[in-house]
C-alpha cells in the first residue's frame, strides 16, 4: 500500500497517522481490499493481504527551492509500532510527501523477490527521484539478470537490496 500527497505543506501526521483511513491504520487492519485478478488464488490472497507489516517507508521534500533531494526514513518495523516516524511525523512539514507500507512477496511466489530488511523498504530515492512501486513484477526471478544488464553503472550502484521494485527503479 501506498500514499502520495501534493500540496499546501502539512504535518506528516496528518496524512500518516490521523485519518481513519491512512495508511498506518490501512497497514494494520485494510479495510480496502482492491479485486485485483490473478489466475493463482495463492498470489492473490498475499497481493490483496489486510496487514502490511514488513517494513514502511516515508520520503518528503523540504520547502525550501534550494534542497531539491528528497528526505526518506525507512525502517523494517510495522509503522503502526514504530516511534521513530510517529515522533516524525509530528514535527516534519511538507507539501510532497510519499508513504509506503510493505508486505513482501512470498518466497513461494517469487523466491527473488526480496526479504524482510531496510534496504527492501520502499520509497527508494536517487536525487532528486522518488520511487514506489505496490505488487510484483511477474516472474521477476526469470529477468532479473536481463534487467540488471541494461542499467547504467551510475544507476546499478544505487541498488542496494532485492526487490523487483528497486531494480525497475534503476
Amino acid at each position: 500500500r501506498w500514499m502520495a500527497y501534493r500540496g499546501s505543506p502539512v504535518k506528516l501526521n496528518t496524512l500518516l497517522t490521523f485519518p481513519e483511513n491512512s495508511i498506518m491504520n490501512q497497514a494494520k487492519n485494510a479495510q480496502y481490499q482492491p479485486g485485483c485478478q490473478y489466475q493463482n488464488q495463492r498470489i492473490a490472497e498475499k497481493r490483496n493481504c489486510r496487514v502490511n507489516a514488513d517494513g514502511f517507508g516515508v520520503a518528503w521534500y523540504t520547502m525550501e527551492e534550494t534542497d531539491v533531494e528528497s528526505c526518506v526514513f525507512r525502517s523494517t518495523m510495522p509503522s503502526w509500532g514504530d516511534v521513530n516516524l510517529a515522533e516524525l511525523a509530528n514535527h516534519i512539514e511538507s507539501p510532497s510527501v510519499f508513504a509506503h507500507v510493505r508486505a513482501m512477496t512470498s518466497p513461494g511466489i517469487d523466491p527473488v523477490v526480496g526479504s524482510v530488511s531496510i534496504q527492501n523498504c520502499h520509497p527508494f530515492k536517487w536525487k532528486s527521484f522518488t520511487f514506489m512501486h505496490n505488487g510484483g513484477i511477474q516472474y521477476f526471478s526469470r529477468i532479473k539478470r536481463k534487467l540488471q544488464s541494461m542499467v547504467f553503472d551510475e544507476f546499478y550502484d544505487m541498488i542496494a537490496g532485492s526487490t523487483d521494485s528497486e531494480n525497475i527503479f534503476a
